[in-house]
């Protein structure tokens, strides 16, 4: 019986979430990025923080050929370590710099205003890379179509841009 409860609770709760995931944005809001100013699996480790810091991504609206330096951080699982505990492999790359400003044209796009139409009940990746100016280093994520979600010519951008691995770190989650 408690299992056909609990089943019945997590049924309605996903309809729930697919019912207000579809919802367009009231007129004048900024468009649904569903909590996308941050990577999806963000890097944690302390090396590769110097490349990518952890802090929330802004829409780009500088000029892309004002910079010359962008960087690309990813994480992903690894077999876990002799002790069993599950890692991840972290790594900072750079974009090619004869390929930056082509990537930051396509990320200067403006977002698409909310849509009326239904939008599906997904996350997507907001494709952060992060902007060296002078010293400091600033996270930007694509620009967004009318679902909040990163647009086509940002994705096939980012895609494209040539890497030049940096930094690989593997971190063992002492936390999981």
């Amino acid at each position: 019986m408690r299992a056909r409860v609990g089943r019945v609770v997590a049924l309605a709760a996903g309809v729930l979430l697919a019912l207000t995931a579809c919802t367009s944005a009231a007129p004048g809001a900024e468009p649904r990025t569903w909590g996308a100013s941050n990577p999806m699996n963000p890097p944690t480790h302390p090396h590769i923080a110097r490349y990518c810091p952890d802090e929330p991504a802004d829409h780009f609206d500088g000029d892309p050929e004002a910079y010359d330096t962008v960087y690309v951080c990813t994480v992903e699982d690894v077999p876990p370590s002799q002790n069993g505990l599950p890692r991840t492999k972290q790594t900072a790359d750079r974009i090619a710099p004869d390929a930056v400003v082509a990537l930051l044209t396509a990320y200067a796009a403006p977002d698409a205003k909310p849509t009326d139409d239904a939008c599906p009940a997904t996350m997507a990746d907001p494709l952060v890379i992060w902007i060296a100016e002078g010293d400091d280093i600033v996270a930007v994520r694509a620009p967004v179509g009318g679902c909040g979600f990163p647009t086509a010519k940002a994705k096939q951008a980012f895609q494209d841009a040539p890497r030049e691995t940096i930094l690989v770190a593997r971190e063992a989650d002492i936390d999981g």
